[in-house]
């Protein structure tokens, strides 16, 4: 700004200087100049472009003293707001596109884990088919189909520890859990009898699992037929039961993994128990297990009643991820401490 538009605007806002507050008198201070510094402040503007504004407000309105300053905010203000609409819109196309990736990232990830998920399947039960072509002794056949049995559960949960008992088809999986980046065992045996033969299960079959479980100690057990058609109807839909004080599964060699994930944070929850002996946890663990077996029951009845969605892999494993959470949810000791 020139020195006469200065000092004619400074003339113009009630003599244009005041007693500067700093020096006390000793000194002045111009008013224009003490305008500029606030609004640099206030709008974030460099002294020498609010100068200009004013300059350029005077030349063309005229308007001199407070209403000059009124319209001279008034524009900083529009233009402030104008300048701020523009960042946000900036943030608001940044969050749309870090959305859109996520949900891409996210689909393609579940893709791939339905993918990989039914390679295993595939090479599991080429596996099979392979294996069953050993002979025609019984015997053979039954111990191969045992081992490859025992070596499917190992392939499948590395960190378990798996032991072959004396019975034919019987195992005990001592699961093994991850805590802080260890593994350790969550003693908690869970008893499988692993049943190869043609027909179904059936009720001698159920009551013999349930006085071996009771003989080693075992809080859940875990009947496993060959294939689907094995089972029962009512066992389709209704895979989980509590018969005593075991924790009962009946289930096909197909569904047998999606059944050991969900019992796994179920499993932690009685580790955690057991670790903490001067609590008794009984009333909420037997809460707890009803709700854990009401989703079980909840995954196997949408598995045993609708076709489409068992084909369907990416479908399915969100299932399986929603039901998973929440039993680990419903396992959470901590949260129960903390009502």
């Amino acid at each position: 700004m020139e020195m006469e538009s200065l000092v004619g605007l400074n003339n113009g806002m009630n003599g244009g200087v005041i007693q500067c507050p700093i020096c006390l008198g000793r000194g002045q201070v111009s008013r224009i100049e003490i305008t500029s510094r606030l609004l640099t402040s206030l709008f974030g503007k460099e002294v020498m472009e609010i100068e200009k504004l004013i300059s350029k407000t005077v030349e063309e309105t005229g308007l001199q003293g407070s209403e000059l300053i009124k319209t001279v905010i008034e524009k900083l203000k529009e233009e402030f707001r104008e300048r701020t609409k523009s960042q946000i819109e900036v943030k608001e196309q940044e969050k749309a596109n870090l959305k859109e990736e996520h949900r891409i990232y996210e689909t393609k990830l579940l893709e791939d884990i339905a993918s990989i998920k039914a390679e295993k399947d595939r090479i599991f039960k080429e596996k099979i088919e392979l294996e069953s072509r050993l002979g025609n002794i019984p015997a053979l056949i039954g111990a191969a189909g045992e081992k490859e049995f025992e070596e499917e559960v190992i392939g499948r949960y590395p960190h378990f520890e798996i032991e072959k008992l004396t019975g034919e088809g019987d195992f005990i999986i001592w699961p093994k859990l991850e805590k802080n980046g260890d593994w350790i065992s969550a003693k908690i045996p869970l008893l499988i009898d692993h049943k190869k033969k043609e027909s179904k299960i059936t009720r001698d079959d159920i009551e013999k699992l349930l006085r071996d479980a009771k003989s080693r100690s075992c809080e859940i057990a875990m009947i496993v037929a060959e294939k689907d058609d094995q089972l029962r109807k009512k066992d389709i839909v209704k895979s989980a039961m509590l018969v005593g004080q075991t924790f009962l599964i009946i289930t096909s060699r197909e569904r047998m993994p999606t059944c050991i994930d969900m019992l796994i944070p179920y499993m932690e929850m009685l580790y955690s128990s057991k670790q903490k002996k001067e609590v008794d946890y009984k009333e909420v663990l037997d809460t707890k297990t009803r709700e854990v077996i009401q989703k079980i029951n909840e995954f196997s009845e949408i598995e045993g009643s609708t076709s489409k969605i068992v084909k369907e892999c990416t479908k399915i494993d969100k299932v399986v991820v929603r039901l998973t959470e929440e039993i680990r949810t419903i396992c959470n000791l901590q949260a129960e401490e903390g009502t």
